[in-house]
């Protein structure tokens, strides 16, 4: 009886032949590939792991700072508007305020009559303590120049006209009448180091001269 050719001791030999070598062969290339693996590459993912996690903590940090940052802003945001309405009231207190002073002021100025033309208006504006306060805001106001003697002169040209001047004199000698106290301490109180003594030598002069300046008019 003729052997079966597929259960030939000799094909069967040499099919485990082949089978031990092909296996052989993978288990080398196994071998030689994990040999091969360089332990660098393995720790070089590693650190490229760890910097990828630093860097989303870091982010992370910085989102939830400029979410902090956002909501201080807001409440700026929020107080500054409320002392701008704060300060755009308290503007609209003040213009009201001065406006009814300047009201008031108005009113009460149309009351004074300068320059004084008569001895009349003088006469009125000495015995009104009102209007003696009215006068002297103006002074205070308007009379100031570069000096002592041109702030003298200035109030003079405010309070009084010249042809009422040229009756006037310091002292009230002959005819004349003596020129109240109020510009005097006027101009002292714009010049508290000028002497009371130079500044009536001023109000002098000018009242002297009130007929030359009378003939120029």
């Amino acid at each position: 009886m003729c052997r079966s050719k597929e259960n030939s001791p000799d094909i069967v030999e040499q099919s485990n032949i082949n089978y031990d070598e092909e296996n052989s062969e993978q288990y080398t290339v196994l071998s030689q590939n994990l040999t091969n693996t360089n332990p660098t590459s393995i720790s070089s993912d590693n650190n490229m792991m760890d910097k990828m996690q630093c860097v989303c903590h870091t982010v992370m940090k910085v989102f939830n700072q400029m979410v902090s940052l956002q909501k201080d802003v807001n409440v700026i945001k929020i107080d500054v508007m409320k002392n701008q309405n704060l300060i755009a009231e308290v503007i609209d207190r003040q213009n009201h305020q001065t406006t009814q002073n300047q009201t008031v002021e108005n009113i009460t100025r149309s009351n004074l009559k300068i320059p004084l033309q008569t001895m009349e208006q003088l006469d009125s504006l000495e015995a009104d303590d009102e209007l003696k306060q009215i006068l002297a805001n103006v002074i205070r106001r308007n009379g100031k120049s570069f000096d002592s003697k041109r702030t003298t002169y200035q109030i003079m040209k405010i309070v009084l006209e010249n042809r009422m001047a040229e009756g006037l004199n310091m002292e009230g000698r002959g005819e004349k009448r003596a020129l109240g106290k109020m510009e005097i301490y006027a101009v002292k109180f714009m010049f508290p180091e000028e002497s009371l003594k130079l500044i009536k030598i001023h109000m002098s002069d000018w009242l002297k001269q009130a007929p030359k300046r009378k003939s120029q008019q």
